[in-house]
């Protein structure tokens, strides 16, 4: 999960200029580590998206559960 967290971060104070390393540093060390990235993105690929075939989200009488997909994302991460 910190390799996740790190991926999406985003500088929303103080100098931006700081984190541009840190992710380039994350760049290097995740280059050629294929089973690593195979095991962090596995659970986005298995997650189907609730879509109709024109593209709509599907929905239920309870209405779209869209947090319930992100949730078990990152729930799946951080097992690893």
């Amino acid at each position: 999960m910190e390799i996740a967290i790190l991926a999406d971060a985003r500088a929303v104070a103080g100098n931006e200029a700081l984190l541009s390393p840190v992710k380039q540093h994350l760049q290097q060390k995740m280059e050629g580590q294929e089973l690593i990235l195979t095991e962090f993105t596995r659970p986005a690929l298995n997650f189907a998206v609730p879509l109709t075939l024109f593209g709509n989200v599907k929905s239920s009488k309870q209405g779209v559960d869209l947090k319930q997909g992100g949730s078990s994302l990152s729930c799946t991460a951080s097992e690893h």
